[in-house]
């Protein structure tokens, strides 16, 4: 499943200013340097997860990864 979705961000990501990484665990990080890019990426990839009801994901926004980390448990979100 990991390889899975690491293959599905790389193809997110493509060229340009946007990339993807595995910080740890199962916990991924995609930088893409708008917010709108970055919804429309947390909405792709909310999509590719409900395919399998037994994975959830959660996303999170903001200028510095560790805005993003806290902003992602700030709201709730749809697993």
């Amino acid at each position: 499943m990991l390889c899975d979705f690491s293959r599905h961000a790389e193809r997110l990501c493509g060229e340009g200013e946007r990339f993807a990484a595995r910080v740890g665990g199962d916990e991924f990080v995609i930088w893409c340097p708008t917010h709108a890019g970055a919804e429309r990426i947390r909405d792709h990839v909310r999509h590719w997860v409900s395919r399998d009801n037994r994975v959830g994901a959660r996303a999170g926004t903001g200028k510095t990864l560790s805005a993003a980390d806290a902003a992602m448990y700030l709201t709730r979100q749809p697993s």
